[in-house]
């Protein structure tokens, strides 16, 4: 067996093309989960060792580590309209192929399909 992949490109290469439900950024998405429906769109999308560091002063790495322990294996940055403002989120793919918000609160996304 070959090393752990790190990267979101790995990542997908290894599960065929399929991991999640497949999200690249720019995708209209509908995130399904408490407290309800959202359309929304990614803005971003990375394995969690592609995430940047914050700079001096904070816990990045500790937040990596707390992410791998978790098994996640891509974070999602996901905007949406909230009282016609705009609002972000991240979502957690994790290694059992559900995804979760910050709370451990389960989701459901859907690509919203280009007609």
């Amino acid at each position: 067996m070959g090393p752990e992949p790190k990267t979101a490109a790995e990542l997908e290469s290894v599960a065929g093309g399929e991991l999640g439900v497949n999200l690249k950024i720019g995708d209209r998405v509908i995130v399904s989960g408490p407290p309800g429906d959202v359309v929304g769109e990614v803005m971003h999308i990375a394995a969690p060792d592609e995430l940047p560091d914050l700079g001096p002063g904070t816990n990045s790495a500790e937040a990596r580590a707390i992410i791998h322990e978790m098994g996640v294996d891509l974070v999602a940055a996901i905007t949406h309209l909230h009282n016609d403002e705009p609002v972000m989120f991240c979502a957690l793919h994790l290694s059992d192929e559900s995804w979760r918000d910050l709370r451990g609160q389960p989701l459901r996304i859907t690509r919203i399909r280009k007609e």
